[in-house]
């Protein structure tokens, strides 16, 4: 298929995609923005609130792999549509009737839902913009995300304080009913998603090399799905207990840590942009870059062993930076790497199953963390993500001469 040229045309599309990504956070982020109220008020435990999230977490990476799969062969736009409905019709019976069951039992289906979005999302731009306006255009769809999370943080508190939790849920709800139509009716109205043939791209290459995997590059996505793991451990898992950390050890209340959190959203939106910049202009090998940025959450999470308890401002600015360092580290390697398999219709596949050692990573942590810190002694948690990071830069950072040498067959 030809790609889009048209600069209207490419920035409906985008903003299309980034009301869907800002609808897949509102409709994801009911726990972590309220998991201090959730266990504050009986709701449920800190093992069921947190069981309840690896749950999601799991359900949501495993979802990636079988949505990937499915976005390269059929039509993406249907899978998002389908994730949204489900996404809000769980928000819906989660806010009607919150408890622990419920939370239990229907947020892991929020997660299998929300996975049909990003991987055929980027089948989708990667069917219609070529390299360049695709490396745009992430960034724009991601700051979807991050007006999303900023937009949560600041009216969780607000609306707990004023009506109570359960409309956290309804309220996600809403977006996401509305997002699900305005995504239905502005894509099918203004571009068509062939349906692919053979393998799924838009012109699968003849080459054998260019047309499967071979075994090098199943052995590089292999390892590179191991720094993934612990990209989503820093990203997730840190926001996840972020507020917990700063109510136990500034002994702040509910909403005051809450919303001492929304600079995070803000830091991970300026750091997306900035991994763009340096994989653009300064380290254009994506694994590479990656390690730059898993080097420096290391030394952020050693100054917050180290200097986090002094300072309520510093300790939030330096986890608010390995957070960022999480969202630069999955754009690189989650959003913009896979377009360099779009030559063989696998760039959906790709992102989805890149994608989904984020949410295993996650998982791990929202629950490894909660358990080390149910104490209340942080220490050994925040040790923990410097460990996580150096290992991360060192994956990284060995895999970058094998990626260049594959990414040059791909041109």
């Amino acid at each position: 298929m030809e790609k889009l040229q048209n600069k209207k045309e490419i920035n409906l599309l985008v903003y299309l995609c980034a009301a869907v990504y800002f609808a897949s956070y509102v409709t994801r982020l009911g726990i972590i923005t309220t998991i201090s109220e959730v266990i504050q008020s009986g709701m449920a435990s800190q093992q069921v609130a947190s069981l309840a999230e690896t749950l999601n977490l799991i359900c949501y990476g495993a979802g990636q792999i079988i949505s990937g799969f499915l976005g390269d062969r059929i039509k993406p736009q249907r899978l998002i549509f389908i994730g949204l409905l489900v996404t809000f019709g769980v928000n819906l019976a989660v806010g009607v009737g919150v408890s622990g069951a419920t939370l239990a039992v229907l947020w892991p289906v929020n997660g299998l839902a929300q996975a049909f979005m990003w991987p055929p999302m980027v089948a989708i731009l990667a069917h219609h913009l070529d390299e360049y306006n695709y490396n745009k255009a992430v960034v724009k769809v991601v700051f979807g995300s991050s007006v999303a999370t900023v937009l949560m943080y600041l009216l969780c508190p607000l609306i707990i304080s004023t009506i109570g939790l359960k409309y956290v849920f309804l309220f996600a709800a809403l977006c996401g009913v509305a997002v699900a139509f305005l995504w239905h009716i502005g894509y099918n109205r203004n571009y068509s998603y062939s349906r692919p043939q053979n393998v799924g791209g838009e012109a699968v290459a003849k080459s054998p090399a260019d047309s499967k995997f071979g075994l090098g590059i199943i052995i590089i996505l292999g390892v590179m799905l191991i720094s993934i793991v612990f990209q989503g451990m820093l990203r997730d898992g840190v926001q996840t207990w972020t507020p917990e950390i700063l109510k136990d050890i500034y002994k702040l209340d509910t909403s005051s840590a809450i919303l001492s959190s929304v600079i995070l959203p803000i830091f991970a939106f300026l750091c997306v942009a900035l991994a763009t910049f340096v994989q653009t202009r300064l380290i254009k090998n994506e694994s590479l870059a990656a390690g730059a940025f898993f080097a420096l959450a290391m030394l952020c999470a050693a100054l917050v062993g180290i200097f986090g308890k002094m300072n309520l401002i510093l300790c939030v600015s330096l986890i608010a930076v390995i957070i960022g360092c999480g969202h630069a580290i999955n754009t690189l390697l989650v959003s913009i790497l896979p377009h360099s398999f779009s030559k063989m219709g696998r760039a959906g596949f790709v992102s989805g199953l890149l994608n989904s050692g984020t949410y295993i990573g996650a998982a791990a942590a929202v629950y490894i963390f909660g358990d080390l810190g149910k104490s209340g002694d942080w220490n050994m948690v925040i040790t923990l993500w410097a460990i996580i990071a150096a290992v991360g830069a060192a994956i990284c950072v060995a895999l970058a001469r094998p990626w260049e040498k594959f990414k040059k067959t791909q041109r």
